[in-house]
């Protein structure tokens, strides 16, 4: 027989003899024991040895309307899992093991079935629960290039507006000197993210400019005092050949000092020059006693 919750019977009972186990309900395998009432005036027409064996089979479920079903989300934080779909036969209960995920990854889940003794055992199912990672939005973050005047200090480029738990590394800032750079931002986020790529940003660090001195006074008489071609003094230029004595023509030299960095207001970083005049002190002829000029 096949269980299907009734009662099955395997030997009837009767009037002549005696029927132990004859019957049963649940699934399993019995032994019925067949005894003559009357042995005196009865027998058995052939050969028995009083024992009937028998059994009632384990019956199957009917699983056709269960699914269990792969499933695949993108992370956002909450948890997902997968279960089965469909109806359960009556008496059937299901658990499941590693059917739940949060964090970005492949979660391999099996449902296992219990259900009444009488069944034959339910095969697990197995399903797959895929988080992919997310990809962060990075469509508010500005990392723009930048132009800066030359000042001695350090400049940087900083990326701004980054989404929450996204860090970020630079390579290439922090700059003094004049010229451009390329700045790199490498973008670090959750291990439940996509990988972010960097970006990169130009810095300009342009040469400050320098205003070309005016000389004060630019020509002279010579006096046997050394003459100096009077410049502004200033720290950011050196000026040579300004200190002169006997009289003539001199150039004046004006050189930037740091030329890396410093610039004259037309662009250029050359020399400056400048004509420095000594002329000669005139002095009136000399006359003799009688006023006369000598030849």
């Amino acid at each position: 027989f096949t269980y299907d919750g009734t009662a099955k019977v395997a030997v009837a009972a009767h009037d002549l003899y005696t029927v132990t186990e004859g019957s049963a309900t649940n699934a399993g395998s019995y032994e019925a024991v067949v005894t003559l009432n009357d042995t005196v005036n009865y027998e058995w027409a052939q050969e028995f040895n009083g024992k009937v064996a028998w059994s009632i089979e384990k019956a199957t479920h009917n699983m056709s309307g269960i699914e269990f079903k792969d499933k695949t989300v993108t992370y956002d934080g909450n948890e997902y899992k997968v279960e089965i779909t469909g109806t359960l036969p009556e008496g059937v209960e299901v658990s499941y093991t590693t059917n739940k995920g949060t964090n970005a990854g492949t979660y391999n889940a099996v449902a296992s079935f219990t259900g009444d003794a009488n069944y034959n055992d339910i095969p697990d199912m197995e399903a797959t629960l895929t988080v992919n990672k997310a990809t962060y939005d990075m469509s508010g973050v500005v990392f723009a290039n930048k132009t800066v005047t030359y000042n001695s200090e350090s400049h940087s480029i900083l990326a701004t507006n980054l989404p929450n738990g996204v860090t970020v590394a630079y390579t290439g800032n922090a700059q003094t000197e004049a010229g451009e750079y390329t700045i790199t931002a490498t973008f670090t986020g959750d291990v439940n993210y996509n990988a972010i790529p960097s970006q990169t940003a130009k810095l300009v660090i342009e040469k400050a400019q320098v205003t070309k001195p005016v000389a004060d006074t630019t020509v002279f008489v010579y006096n046997s005092q050394a003459q100096t071609y009077t410049i502004a003094a200033s720290d950011l230029y050196t000026v040579s050949g300004n200190v002169e004595t006997l009289a003539g023509n001199y150039t004046v030299t004006v050189a930037l000092k740091d030329k890396a960095n410093y610039e004259w207001t037309d662009g250029s970083t050359d020399d400056k020059t400048f004509t420095f005049t000594i002329n000669k002190k005139k002095l009136d002829a000399p006359t003799d006693v009688v006023g006369r000029v000598k030849a």
